[in-house]
């Protein structure tokens, strides 16, 4: 799904089983801080003025990813206009889906997991890794800053799509 590679490269080395034991032991818990985005309320009556045009339609709107710049870098992210106007999310890798419920729609965000330091990827993972590039929102914190309640992880996504397109298909 991703258009650049964090796959294992060449270059990369695997990590020692003690060191990836050390490193998932004994952190101290995070508290969560999110505050919901400003004009939340701007953001849902846009979502709604897209379903009033495309009443019965599955909508699609997906954010993007991250672009390779140079091999291990990356260019700054900026968000796709229509996501951000319909969500107020800046984040890569996310995708809104507009499930249609008689006239009106319901929003879907899919958003990246956070497994938090209870996985290695959260220091083996150079692209999108906690320990590098900072802690990711997750589907929970993700929900109550964008004020979408129905918020799940992207590797839901495939199978989600397929349950909206069959479930518009019997209407």
């Amino acid at each position: 799904m991703n258009t650049f590679d964090n796959r294992k490269q060449g270059h990369d080395t695997d990590a020692p089983p003690n060191l990836i034991e050390f490193m998932l032991k004994s952190w101290k818990p995070v508290v969560p801080r999110v505050a919901p985005v400003r004009n939340l309320a701007n953001f849902a009556a846009r979502r709604a003025a897209l379903s009033a045009k495309f009443p019965g339609d599955l909508i699609v709107v997906p954010n993007g990813h991250l672009k390779v710049r140079a091999n291990d870098t990356h260019y700054a992210f900026r968000a796709c206009t229509d996501f951000f106007y319909l969500t107020g999310n800046q984040e890569p890798d996310c995708v809104l889906v507009l499930v249609p419920e008689g006239r009106a729609h319901r929003a879907v965000l899919f958003v990246e997991p956070n497994p938090g330091k209870s996985d290695a990827t959260f220091f083996t993972d150079r692209v999108k890794g906690e320990l590098w590039e900072g802690a990711r929102l997750g589907v929970g914190e993700s929900a109550k800053k964008y004020g979408i309640s129905d918020t799940r992880g992207l590797p839901e996504l495939e199978a989600s799509l397929r349950g909206f397109v069959s479930a518009s298909q019997v209407r």
